[in-house]
């Protein structure tokens, strides 16, 4: 499992150093890891499962079986970018008050305002797939 580690740490592209940060390790205790010299844990195991770039195979690092990554669903994409966008660190967001604003403004919105919102939007959406269909 350590050389696995190690060769995942490449894959995707951190340094022991920046791969620490995500798993609460030191440099040093990375490269522990990645020597041998300390055993990967559950906890460490948990912290990539969480990993928001990619998706990572927790079995092919236990075991090396399958792939070092699985695909991301569709539905995995967005719940990753809306988790993204609305990452709130109890200091303040721009984007995710912005987007709480214009929740909270269309909730009070009359039936008929809302719904030429949606139109609006679904307009813009026909546009963007009708162009895409042209290309």
């Amino acid at each position: 499992m350590n050389e696995r580690f190690k060769e995942l740490r490449k894959a995707l592209g951190l340094t022991q150093s920046e791969f620490g940060k995500i798993l609460g390790l030191s440099t040093s205790g990375v490269s522990d890891i990645e020597s041998g010299r300390r055993n990967v844990t559950e906890q460490h195991l948990i912290m990539l499962s969480n990993y928001k770039k990619k998706i990572i195979n927790i079995e092919w690092l236990r075991t090396g079986n399958g792939e070092k990554f699985k695909e991301r669903s569709p539905s995995d994409e967005v719940g990753y970018y809306v988790e993204d966008i609305l990452d709130y660190d109890g200091h303040g967001n721009p984007f995710y008050d912005m987007i709480i604003e214009m929740m909270k403004t269309y909730a009070e919105l009359d039936e008929k305002s809302q719904a030429v919102i949606r139109n609006y939007f679904q307009n813009v959406s026909n546009g963007i797939h009708k162009e895409e269909q042209e290309d």
